[in-house]
């Protein structure tokens, strides 16, 4: 350790945290905008606005991936049922037509037309819903890693200058700390 981490945090945690601090200063000019604004109660009213941004923002990340859970549940739960009845079908079909247009011989070619044309209706049903499993699975993985990439950056403002609309100095000694402890409260919850 550099003795800048830490120690609750991941290396990775850290490592944006070292990022945020010392590379980027979106936070930073933000801050100066929104601080410049002269009357304290349109300050705060403004730095309202984006906390509650920030809510439903968080609000609808988590929703996208419960809703991407729920796809990916369903997709498994459809991957188990497969058009056996189609198939059973097309089966007897294929013997009634073999029938009509040549009797047992062609009831029998109908029989083996029918189990081909059954089994690949099975075959695709298959293909396509394994399908449908693997792209819930990336829908999950890719709404997850937008939750957490949004729980990792730090919220522009604390709820006590939105309270106030005055500057809260210690806010780049815990911003990120803020951000990760509300990440993991949430992660238990």
């Amino acid at each position: 350790m550099l003795g800048d981490e830490i120690e609750d945090f991941t290396s990775a945690q850290n490592s944006i945290l070292y990022f945020d601090n010392e590379h980027d200063d979106k936070a930073r000019r933000v801050r100066e905008l929104y601080f410049s604004v002269a009357p304290p109660d349109a300050r705060k009213e403004l730095i309202r606005k984006v906390l509650e941004l920030d809510d439903l923002y968080d609000r609808s990340s988590r929703e996208d991936v419960t809703k991407a859970k729920r796809a990916l549940w369903s997709a498994k739960e459809n991957e188990e049922s497969l058009p056996w009845s189609t198939a059973a079908v097309m089966g007897v079909v294929c013997v009634l037509i073999g029938y009509w247009i040549g009797n047992t011989i062609g009831a029998i070619a109908g029989a083996v037309a029918g189990i081909f044309f059954g089994m690949g209706t099975v075959s695709n049903a298959r293909r396509d819903r394994k399908a449908a499993v693997a792209r819930a699975v990336e829908e999950v993985e890719s709404s997850e890693k937008a939750l957490h990439e949004m729980l990792s950056r730090p919220r522009f403002f604390t709820v006590r200058e939105a309270n106030t609309g005055i500057r809260d100095e210690t806010y780049y000694v815990d911003a990120f700390g803020a951000r990760i402890r509300e990440f993991k409260s949430s992660n238990a919850s």
